[in-house]
């Protein structure tokens, strides 16, 4: 790899809540939230929604980042690591307290009740890693800094790098801006980045019904472009009731320049 190499950024879930196939959704996008990074031959995942299923297993070691363990985060995790063959799968996440609390967080969705099948019977190596807010993760030759956000039951931001790329990616799902939430904070740790994937399941309009689900807003999210003066922000998460119909509002709202509608599929550099 060269010293110019780009950040492939690959948009493969990206709304929220529940995967949603429908003829209306088929622009925007069905499956559930999971973002690829990839750097020559190195790539790092975020995110285990539906989305995961679009990605083929590497032969070597996967590393998956996860931002906390709500359904529509996590669904994908078992069919992917059923179609593991080899290598080794890293489960990273800032929302645990140690490997422990890691595994019985997995435990409660899988094995259980629900899903009654342990991720350790569909694929036995797999290396689980947890850091904080205090401390960097390092895994050569990415590097991976994380912030807490505010969603029921505590989710996590990352702000990721890679050794041979001079660029940084934001990556803030779930998060609901809030007056007594520090957003001087969160703009702080994204400042200057060169992407911020950004919680937007809502509009303003219609942002009051959900108050509390812990999302935030296109409108919200382009105000906060400004405040970390990041060089460009990108949309998902979408809730529910957003379908195709509503592309052409939302990107009539949209700085083309500096502000994307991220859908299913989408793909670009940085």
């Amino acid at each position: 790899m060269t010293a110019d190499t780009r950040m492939r950024v690959d948009f493969l879930g990206t709304r929220g809540a529940f995967p949603l196939n429908i003829p209306e959704t088929q622009r925007l996008g069905t499956e559930t939230s999971c973002v690829m990074l990839t750097v020559g031959a190195d790539r790092l995942i975020l995110d285990a929604g539906t989305g995961l299923n679009r990605i083929a297993p590497s032969e070597g070691d996967d590393l998956i980042v996860l931002t906390h363990f709500h359904y529509d985060h996590v669904l994908g995790l078992p069919y992917f690591l059923s179609r593991k063959k080899e290598g080794r799968v890293t489960l990273i996440t800032s929302c645990a307290d140690d490997v422990s609390h890691f595994e019985n967080k997995l435990s409660h969705i899988f094995g259980g009740i629900g899903f009654p099948v342990e991720l350790s019977e569909i694929f036995a190596n797999t290396r689980l890693i947890v850091g904080s807010e205090s401390e960097c993760i390092h895994i050569d030759p990415w590097t991976i800094d994380s912030i807490a956000l505010n969603h029921p039951g505590h989710a996590f931001g990352y702000a990721v790098a890679h050794a041979s790329v001079g660029e940084r990616l934001c990556y803030l799902m779930d998060h609901e801006h809030h007056a007594e939430y520090p957003t001087e904070a969160l703009a702080h740790f994204a400042h200057e980045a060169a992407l911020v994937i950004y919680d937007a399941a809502y509009s303003d309009a219609d942002y009051t019904p959900h108050a509390g689900y812990g999302h935030s807003t296109i409108e919200e999210g382009q105000r906060f472009r400004v405040k970390s003066q990041c060089q460009q922000i990108a949309f998902m998460g979408h809730a529910m009731e957003r379908l195709d119909a509503d592309i052409s509002r939302i990107t009539d709202m949209l700085d083309p320049s500096r502000e994307i509608l991220a859908h299913d599929g989408l793909s670009i550099s940085l």
